[in-house]
């Protein structure tokens, strides 16, 4: 949880055909005060990096999962790039 004196807060993008390379690119010059992990859009890619992240974008609705979230103990923001959210709550 980003408490006290904050870090740099480190937001997981998942890349994928709807959030490509190019955007993640893009997004670190962007926004240098933030650490950008990155994972491909596949369950053992994005469980090398979920322990570290702040804040998970663009996660497939099929791998969301609460058992990935207890993977996470530092999330304290999920964002769906699509609409229809319905399966996110858990």
């Amino acid at each position: 949880m980003l408490t006290g004196k904050m870090s740099r807060p480190k937001i997981l993008l998942i890349r994928s055909v709807g959030f490509p390379q190019d955007w993640v690119d893009e997004m670190e010059p962007t926004f240098p005060q933030v650490e950008f992990l990155v994972a491909d859009d596949n369950l053992e890619s994005i469980q090398g990096v979920i322990s570290a992240a702040n804040v998970l974008v663009g996660c497939p609705r099929h791998i969301f999962s609460s058992e990935l979230l207890f993977m996470a103990p530092e999330l304290v923001w999920v964002h769906s790039t699509g609409a229809g959210v319905e399966e996110f709550i858990l």
